[in-house]
């Protein structure tokens, strides 16, 4: 699968703590990954860990020109990338948008360079302004996202405590067909032979009956909000209809 970055070549610069662990997340993202650090022996060994190219350091203007993306963790006591350096490489790979990201302290690219056509610099501040941006950007929507959990859980305890009377609500139904189908067969057999328009006529009526006396009780039963409430009114209802226990 390709990376979101596979189309972009990315430059590496410093193999240090924070250089190992964007190589590594870099060696996810994309296919076109090279590596440059002021010891040959450590860029080629990180090189070789995230099957990326290794350059010597001598080679980091020529290398920053055919970037896209710079990414700098030197740990270097001063900036390693100046505005000349980057302006020098503006002159052979030409004019076109690099990003650097400076994730080092003290900085390794000189804030000028954000000056230069097409480069863009991302220093510890503006990542941690953007972090910050985002944060309260979530924090705002905090609330939306609380009314959705409360909705969310008032939906689940409704669903779960219609559940829970689900098996009452049956064992009512089947009485009331017990009673439904005997009293039927009573008014029947007093009647003498029916026509099977009366017979479906009188079947119709008392399942409409039953329905209607079975409606209130039901939606109570099944709507009620309070937990306790809610067991007290099940335990009326079994005893009411005369149901065994729950």
């Amino acid at each position: 699968m390709a990376g979101p970055l596979d189309n972009l070549s990315v430059l590496l610069v410093g193999t240090g703590k924070m250089g190992r662990l964007a190589g590594q997340a870099l060696r996810r993202a994309t296919a076109r990954l090279t590596i440059l650090s002021r010891t040959a022996d450590h860029a080629r060994e990180l090189a070789r860990l995230c099957d990326a190219a290794a350059r010597g350091w001598h080679e980091l203007s020529d290398a920053i020109a055919r970037a896209d993306a710079i990414i700098c963790s030197t740990g270097a006591p001063h900036a390693v990338v100046s505005r000349d350096l980057v302006a020098q490489a503006i002159a052979v790979g030409g004019a076109r948008r690099r990003v650097f990201v400076d994730i080092a302290l003290p900085r390794d690219v000189e804030p000028l360079v954000r000056e230069l056509p097409g480069c863009e610099l991302y220093d510890l501040d503006a990542l941690q302004q953007r972090l910050a941006g985002n944060l309260a950007v979530r924090r705002r929507e905090i609330p939306a996202v609380e009314r959705i959990i409360e909705q969310e859980v008032e939906r689940f305890d409704t669903w779960q405590r219609r559940q829970a009377v689900h098996p009452l609500l049956l064992e009512m139904r089947a009485r009331g067909e017990s009673i439904r189908q005997r009293e039927l067969a009573r008014v029947l057999r007093r009647l003498g032979p029916a026509t099977p328009e009366l017979a479906a006529l009188l079947d119709d009526f008392s399942h409409s009956l039953v329905d209607k006396l079975l409606h209130e009780p039901t939606r109570r039963l099944r709507d009620v909000g309070d937990s306790d409430r809610a067991r007290a009114l099940q335990e009326s209802a079994r005893d009411l209809f005369g149901l065994g226990g729950g």
